[in-house]
């Protein structure tokens, strides 16, 4: 369109010399002005209009459809028996698919045809120019049909776009709830061969191996459900070992396994990930899958913890439901040797936490990126009246392909609460990113929200808000230095997302992760 400016500069008449003065005549009628350039009833605008109109309609029954599909896809994990989503699901994909097949038709046929007309446009305004008539009468209408053209354009693009992704979610949601289904179909028909008799020999092995070895006294299910096989006693959970006289056990700490021992009767251990405040992380196998798992070992404290580690044994069975593309899956909880281990998914890749120690900033334009998926695993965990309570960059892991997963809901808030009453110590978190509120006792989803609001400003500036010591004082003041004035490049939009994201208020935040999100999605990626 430049070129169609500059076309109109050039026809501007120039100022006219000054002449000499004539006798005046009378008045003439004033010509009849020309007909327009650009005439509404070319058949190539008529047929863009006729797209237009179609793709709208078209656009708005495949919102319906998708979102429809959407719904399902959020459903998947949250019922028993996910066979009648499944039913419902086939003729819901058959609709959309030729609804998608036409509007990217559609996309396709405006975007040849504005082009062209835009193109015979231009190319008038040059004969027109050339031949010395100047730009005829009716060509004002060329620059509105060339941005408006343009706009719509880009509209049915992006929603395209929308559509696929959203699709794209629901496949891998339905692939997984599939995948569950059958894993857990096989297990029962497995477990019914033989009848009796093979229960009877599975029962007597356990119990052999518990009189000669003190070992696991759970099999884990295909779910991740803990599965009473063997005990001394009736227990209706994973109970604390305790003493004869009632109390904690106070043996002494289990060895660590070695590579190659197996955990459970099931999961071989291949090496040490990691070691934290609540336990030890290993890569292993899981033998009866055949797929590599990660499990982390707990503490020796939490198996004393009585009632409290009820807690979180039934707070880990609860995140072992969330099923998100950027959640971390809990597949098992099992006892063996008088520890507990938690199984979890395995994620090639690294903590967050790597990428950002030392000082190391993050481009605006990647943070965006990890904040998107991130706020799409809170938003559906919160969905499900499932608090994070200990976000922060070493429980967001960075996969190689990119993507972001979310570990630890919740586990290891209730995991380092139970060990701070049973060692005396106070139950906080990792300070620096916990809301005011919480370091009151009181957590919402504006929690959170909070805590990535902490982590989107450490991935920009390579600091954290809030040094302490005092953290609460510091928060409820305010008292940090704007991210703009810590990493030149960063905009004043930028300060006031995280300002938004880290106000002492709960209220006053933004009330979802996803709206921190599509905040920080506003904010320019350089200045």
């Amino acid at each position: 369109m430049p070129l169609v400016l500059l076309i109109l500069a050039l026809a501007l008449p120039a100022p006219a010399a000054p002449r000499a003065k004539k006798p005046r005549k009378a008045p003439q009628p004033a010509p009849e002005a020309a007909a327009p350039m650009i005439d509404e009833n070319d058949p190539t605008r008529v047929r863009m209009a006729e797209i237009r109109k179609e793709a709208e309609s078209v656009e708005e029954e495949l919102k319906k459809k998708v979102q429809e599909l959407q719904t399902l896809g959020n459903s998947y994990a949250a019922v028993p028996d996910p066979r009648p989503l499944f039913a419902k699901r086939e003729p819901l994909k058959a609709a959309i698919v030729p609804l998608l097949g036409r509007f990217a038709q559609l996309e396709d046929e405006y975007g040849s045809l504005r082009s062209g007309a835009d193109a015979n446009s231009v190319a008038l305004m040059i004969n027109a120019f050339v031949s010395g008539k100047g730009i005829p009468s009716g060509m004002e209408g060329a620059y509105f049909h060339y941005n408006d053209g343009q706009e719509f354009n880009r509209a049915l693009r992006s929603n395209h776009e929308s559509f696929d992704r959203t699709i794209a979610a629901e496949e891998t949601q339905y692939k997984s709830a599939l995948h569950a289904l059958q894993v857990q179909q096989q297990w029962m028909i497995g477990t019914s061969v033989g009848g009796g008799v093979l229960l009877l020999l599975i029962v007597g092995l356990l119990f052999w191996r518990h009189k000669s070895a003190q070992t696991a006294v759970y099999i884990t299910g295909p779910t991740g459900q803990a599965i009473l096989v063997a005990t001394d006693g009736p227990m209706a959970a994973l109970p604390a070992p305790t003493s004869p006289s009632g109390g904690p056990a106070s043996a002494g700490p289990t060895p660590e396994p070695q590579p190659g021992a197996v955990l459970g009767g099931n999961y071989r251990v291949e090496r040490i990930l990691g070691r934290g405040g609540m336990g030890v992380v290993y890569e292993a196998v899981d033998m009866t899958l055949q797929r590599k798992v990660a499990i982390k070992r707990m503490t020796d404290e939490l198996l004393q913890a009585g009632h409290d580690f009820e807690l979180f044994v039934n707070e880990a069975r609860l995140v072992a439901q969330l099923k998100h593309p950027n959640i971390v899956e809990i597949h098992s909880i099992v006892r063996d040797g008088g520890m507990l281990h938690l199984v979890f998914e395995y994620v090639e890749g690294k903590p967050l936490s790597a990428f950002v120690d030392r000082g190391r900033r993050i481009a605006l334009k990647s943070i965006k990126g990890v904040v998107r998926q991130t706020a799409a695993a809170l938003d559906y965990a919160h969905s499900r009246k499932v608090i994070h309570r200990d976000l922060k960059p070493a429980n967001i892991m960075i996969s190689q392909g990119g993507g972001v997963k979310v570990m630890d809901f919740g586990i290891a808030h209730q995991a380092k609460l139970t060990v701070a009453k049973m060692t005396k110590t106070g139950a906080w978190g990792t300070p620096p990113y916990m809301a005011p509120e919480q370091e009151m006792g009181q957590v919402g989803r504006e929690s959170d929200v909070f805590a990535l609001g902490v982590c989107v400003y450490e991935m920009a500036t390579g600091a954290l808000p809030y040094s302490g010591p005092n953290f609460l004082a510091q928060k409820r003041e305010r008292i940090y230095k704007p991210a703009s004035k810590r990493a030149p490049g960063l905009s004043p939009a930028f300060d006031a997302v995280i300002d938004k994201a880290l106000s002492p208020e709960s209220a006053a935040r933004y009330h979802t992760a996803g709206e921190l999100a599509a905040a920080l999605d506003q904010v320019p990626d350089q200045v």
